[in-house]
């Protein structure tokens, strides 16, 4: 193997261990916001019970909780898309490395047999936006629908709890 190969070699290594930490970060992210999100809400629906009569700036405590939510909620929505963001750019510098290894390597399998991040994700180069691409995502679409969701309840459960 050639040093410039070897370089590249390295290269995707890194960039192989920032998708996973990144995927990680996601999977936190979402953990803490599902977690919160049921957890903070039970305590808005427990004090609208047991405390109804606690006002702050003449608004019910429980009421306070769901709008504290929704602020804690929006953050990490936005720290959410960030982190895939990185991760949409990280794994197209995946698959462009991919591309100048793999015709340098002793060829013993296919593309996407051989390359992870070509195997994994079954793409080529993307040559498109972030937006393109997750225009084209039902996932995207369906994480930004649970996300909607919770920010759809804490509000009528605001307005419920007023």
């Amino acid at each position: 193997m050639t040093e410039e190969t070897e370089t590249l070699i390295d290269l995707w290594k890194e960039t192989r261990t920032i998708i996973n930490h990144l995927d990680k970060m996601m999977d936190g992210v979402r953990v803490r916001v599902f977690t919160l999100f049921g957890t903070i809400t039970s305590v808005a629906a427990a004090l609208y019970f047991w405390a109804p009569n606690v006002f702050i700036a003449n608004m019910r405590l429980s009421a306070l909780v769901e709008i504290i939510m929704i602020l804690v909620l929006i953050p990490s929505i936005i720290q959410n898309r960030l982190y895939h963001f990185w991760l949409f750019k990280a794994i197209n510098t995946s698959l462009r490395l991919e591309n100048l290894i793999y015709p340098q390597i002793e060829k013993k399998g296919q593309k996407m047999q051989i390359m992870v991040t070509h195997s994994l994700t079954g793409l080529e180069e993307r040559t498109g936006s972030y937006w393109q691409a997750m225009g084209r995502s039902w996932l995207f679409f369906v994480e930004m629908s649970i996300f909607g969701f919770m920010i759809l309840a804490c509000v009528a459960l605001f307005y419920l709890f007023r």
